[in-house]
């Protein structure tokens, strides 16, 4: 089997590219009165690199767009994992 360079992140960003998996995870971890306010019909992922001001290129993992109180917004998630155990997680 391949040594492969970072498969935590591989997971996250295969998984999460899937719309349904996005979507369960939006309604099951976030609060319940932010989730009302989501229109989660409408999530589409989007493009994951953009253009800075100063015209530096920047990246993100993942990200989806739908539309929050009928305006479309951007939903960026940042998954954070720790490969040592004993360390304190804040989430």
């Amino acid at each position: 089997m391949p040594n492969i360079h970072q498969p935590n992140d591989k997971f996250f960003k295969a998984a999460f590219s899937y719309q349904s998996i996005t979507r369960s995870f939006l309604e099951f971890c976030l609060p319940k009165n932010i989730v009302a306010l989501l229109n989660l019909e409408t999530l589409e992922s989007d493009s994951t690199n953009y253009i800075g001001t100063k015209l530096g290129e920047y990246y993100s993992d993942v990200v989806y767009r739908c539309l929050v109180n009928g305006k479309e917004t951007l939903i960026i998630l940042l998954f954070e994992h720790k490969t040592v155990i004993g360390r304190d997680i804040y989430i």
